[in-house]
């Protein structure tokens, strides 16, 4: 099934990456979405994105020979700004991402790649700074082993079972050091705006902390319940935290 992508004004993006991850997972949860992708973390947690989304999925091919279209995908579907991200289904015994193809996505202007699967070469990867999301690293290569579909044409889906997270072409991919989540293209706008005011109140709550308020302040109690809205999550009953 082909999608059209939907272009995210670049504004609305830019809004996104003031915004600490965690509170945009906190309002894509709230309003019932699935976006909070688990088990894919940054190589070195001072990487961070926030970009719309370039689809590709790797499967299984039949023969030795190379199937892979990175090229493809870099040269005729990624702009400056753009988030590769690569369902490999988790799989874990090859990469198929390394220190030259992040070359080439760096020179192209990439904003960074997400992989459910692995990565090689990941020290000069920090090296170079360029923001990569993975399960973690191993030593093969997937030449011969993978076979490139899905390229940019329909949903993927990436993050742990089941758990797994859907990621359409144009979708906003925001990821820091604790993890990724996804901003469906359809509901940014709605998003950013939820996002935003989450984000406020969190800094309301940080500072009524500060100033050595505690729990049990009326203050505070009230501040907790306003996040728990944000979450989608009432208190129960005789419980103020």
């Amino acid at each position: 099934m082909s999608v059209d992508r939907i272009v995210v004004a670049k504004h609305v993006i830019e809004e996104f990456r003031k915004i600490d991850p965690a509170c945009i997972g906190d309002v894509v949860s709230g309003v019932g979405l699935r976006g909070i992708v688990h088990g894919i973390f940054p190589l070195d947690r001072k990487m961070k994105l926030c970009g719309p989304a370039v689809t590709m999925r790797q499967i299984s091919s039949r023969d030795n020979r190379n199937w892979a279209r990175h090229e493809k995908v870099l040269a005729e579907m990624c702009q400056p700004g753009d988030v590769l991200v690569m369902d490999c289904g988790g799989r874990m015994d090859g990469a198929p991402w390394g220190s030259n193809v992040t070359r080439e996505a760096r020179t192209r202007g990439l904003e960074g790649t997400v992989i459910d699967g692995v990565t090689r070469d990941s020290e000069e990867i920090v090296e170079m700074g360029y923001p990569t999301f993975t399960r973690g690293v191993t030593l093969p290569h997937t030449h011969g082993l993978f076979y490139s579909t899905c390229l940019n044409t329909e949903p993927v889906q990436i993050g742990m079972f089941p758990y797994a997270v859907m990621v359409a072409p144009g979708d906003i991919v925001v990821g820091g050091a604790d993890g990724v989540v996804i901003v469906p293209a359809n509901r940014a706008d709605e998003l950013l705006d939820l996002a935003k005011r989450r984000h406020e109140e969190d800094g309301r709550m940080a500072g009524l902390l500060d100033s050595g308020k505690m729990h049990g302040d009326p203050e505070v109690d009230a501040q907790v319940a306003k996040s728990r809205a944000f979450e989608g999550v009432k208190q129960a009953e005789g419980y103020k935290w």
